[in-house]
């Protein structure tokens, strides 16, 4: 009786996760061919009702910021533009979109130059996304073990040798890649970024409604939020300069 209610409560389960599956995929060909149509408030529509359900998308972030940037929201564009890169950091498409939005902002602001070293830190850094590294860090594990069993049950000194060269050499990779793994986490978790969702913030020197104004940011512009202070947010920008705004005026990416 027991194993019978476990098989039932099984098919349950899985014929609920098919319905779901089913119903998501459903919804995001809709979403498209909303878009395809200029139907752009109803494919935003679809789009967001797939994010409520925690699904964990590069394209479905892409998909929504052309749908908000087709509406003109341009912070909502790069915001989602910046969410769909940072699932696949590699991803030419998503940084030519990108790339067009942030070239329709207001903010004219100058990133602070960075040495060939650091440029070339930052692209063996977002090589991969953390998930694709951890992927990874599985399959060659995987054939880390493979290869061990290889070298133990193989009878020849020769096979013996090159199964054990290429137990090493995953084993190797598998450190690395875990590694790389850890640091981007820990980099994306210390160093966390917003966009500018408001259409005009004023940029305050304190954080406080007596504050000098510094500088006025507009709807787009990407920050890197630092500390907080009751109703407001330390930001930097990308040259450098760090100002306060009210925390309701971005959105982290």
């Amino acid at each position: 009786m027991k194993k019978q209610l476990v098989l039932v409560v099984f098919l349950l389960m899985s014929l609920s996760f098919s319905a779901q599956n089913t119903s998501v995929q459903e919804r995001f060909s809709q979403a498209n061919e909303a878009y395809n149509n200029a139907k752009y408030e109803q494919a935003e529509a679809l789009y967001r009702s797939i994010l409520k359900q925690d699904i964990v998308s590069a394209e479905l972030h892409f998909n929504l910021a052309n749908t908000e940037l087709k509406q003109n929201n341009l912070g909502q564009a790069i915001l989602h533009y910046e969410k769909a890169l940072k699932l696949k950091p590699n991803n030419s498409s998503f940084q030519e979109n990108l790339a067009y939005a942030n070239s329709l902002t207001i903010d004219e602001i100058q990133s602070i130059e960075k040495s060939q070293l650091q440029i070339y830190i930052d692209k063996f850094n977002f090589l991969l996304s953390v998930d694709q590294w951890s992927y990874l860090v599985v399959v060659l594990a995987m054939l880390m073990f493979f290869a061990f069993l290889a070298y133990v049950f193989s009878t020849k000194t020769i096979t013996k040798r090159l199964f054990f060269t290429g137990f090493v050499v995953f084993l190797i990779f598998s450190v690395i890649s875990f590694s790389q793994a850890y640091r981007l986490d820990h980099l994306q978790q210390s160093q966390q970024y917003a966009v500018i969702l408001s259409e005009e913030v004023p940029a305050l020197a304190e954080p406080n409604a007596r504050s000098s104004q510094v500088l006025t940011l507009h709807e787009g512009t990407k920050v890197k939020l630092l500390s907080k202070f009751n109703n407001y947010q330390e930001v930097q920008l990308a040259d450098g300069t760090k100002i306060w705004i009210n925390i309701k005026a971005y959105k982290k990416i």
